[in-house]
């Protein structure tokens, strides 16, 4: 039984960058060539980033499925032709002796008709019997969906003073991820506001460009799951996204990411978006400091050699880090939007949008409210996010009957 409720001691490592100019494609060809070596059947859902398509280039989905299937009038047709089909009840016991008889053509022959299957009185249990007993102790969560109600990242933070396992693995080179919300109450219209930003714990990030009104309140929310087109962002709005990442990232004081000149020099419209002249933020490395020992030198003799080994493009932010990036963004958003150049405003998404945070994760099947810990599992919700911070939550229950 499934039910949807929406409600209104490791150290840190710590990364440092180097400004190599390295070419986006010289990076993604090292990436596939780490596919292509791998032992394992490789995963067909990832879509390297030179491959990946922008909204305003990929091809209209519904044309591919036209090409498909021919042409759709004739299939009306025959979906028009089925439908005067009187439907004929279809007892479940008949099947189960169709079955038991083996009765293959019998079987083939009930296709050919419409048919509605109907449950025999010997197939049911009368209520008030005393023959049944359910047990619905266990529950689990099935999906969990949070939209924030103000700008940064604060609605990810644990709601404490300190968190040291805290960790959030930004990545911000999948913008062709999609946002998949189908009965989530996110309260306004993503299409075309979406950017996935990583992962945090066990649960999916993403960057939302929700509308001031809506922030403001003064806006009635859209039903769940409602969205008028794809949630992607376009190339020149997912690389705006990046940039306004980038400008904040790079004033954190404990980090050392590289910028050169203006982050509003970054092309908007490019084939490609040559991320590297303008920040190294996007391709972290680090350094592996290895003691050899030389053939040729005497024994007592080692040497250290730096190994520098590309990391797979993740910012990892600790508590502290992103505590402060979600300080800068929310000071200093509406200043970095009042400096950008015209051209990049011509469309009113900077001015007229602003970024908050929505999570998401699925399928967990994850046991709660178990019988006895009642108060610990309560106190651990309770410190897992500040819920003043959100507009809505989404989750699903799955109740297992025995």
């Amino acid at each position: 039984m499934l039910r949807q409720v929406c409600f209104p001691f490791v150290p840190p490592i710590s990364y440092r960058s180097y400004p190599y100019p390295y070419f986006s494609g010289h990076l993604e060809s090292q990436a596939l060539l780490t596919l292509r070596r791998a032992k394992n059947p490789t995963d067909i859902s990832i879509v390297p980033d030179a491959f990946a398509a922008y909204p305003d280039e990929a091809v209209d989905q519904s044309n591919v499925l036209t090409q498909l299937t021919g042409t759709p009038d004739q299939d009306d047709e025959w979906r028009k032709e089925f439908g005067k089909i009187p439907v004929r009840d279809l007892k479940l016991s008949k099947l189960k002796s169709l079955y038991e008889k083996r009765d293959k053509a019998a079987a083939a022959d009930l296709l050919s008709v419409r048919n509605t299957i109907v449950i025999d009185d010997k197939f049911r249990i009368s209520l008030g019997g005393g023959r049944v007993i359910m047990n619905t102790d266990d529950a689990m969560i099935d999906y969990h969906l949070t939209v924030g109600n103000c700008v940064g990242f604060s609605p990810l933070l644990p709601n404490a003073a300190s968190s040291h396992r805290f960790c959030f693995d930004m990545d911000l080179k999948k913008p062709y991820v999609a946002f998949k919300g189908k009965h989530a109450m996110l309260g306004f219209d993503p299409a075309g506001s979406m950017l996935f930003l990583g992962h945090c714990q066990n649960e999916e990030i993403f960057l939302a460009m929700a509308p001031r009104e809506f922030l403001r309140g003064r806006t009635q929310p859209c039903a769940p799951g409602q969205s008028s087109a794809s949630s992607l962002m376009t190339k020149a709005h997912y690389r705006q996204m990046v940039m306004m990442i980038v400008h904040f990232l790079a004033r954190l004081p404990e980090r050392a990411f590289f910028t050169v000149g203006s982050v509003y020099d970054q092309d908007l419209h490019s084939s490609t978006p040559r991320f590297h002249l303008v920040t190294d933020t996007l391709y972290v490395f680090r350094c592996i400091l290895s003691f050899r020992l030389p053939t040729r030198m005497p024994t007592s003799t080692t040497l250290l050699i730096p190994l520098f080994d590309r990391s797979e493009g993740l910012i990892k932010l600790n508590f502290e880090d992103l505590k402060l990036l979600d300080s800068l963004i929310v000071e200093g958003y509406d200043d970095w939007v009042k400096e950008a150049p015209d051209h990049w405003k011509l469309d009113c998404f900077l001015k007229s949008r602003r970024p908050i945070v929505v999570t998401s994760r699925f399928g967990q099947n994850a046991r709660i409210a178990a019988l006895g810990n009642e108060t610990q599992e309560a106190e651990a919700w309770e410190l897992e996010r500040d819920y003043s911070k959100l507009s809505f939550i989404t989750f699903a229950l799955a109740t297992s009957i025995k």
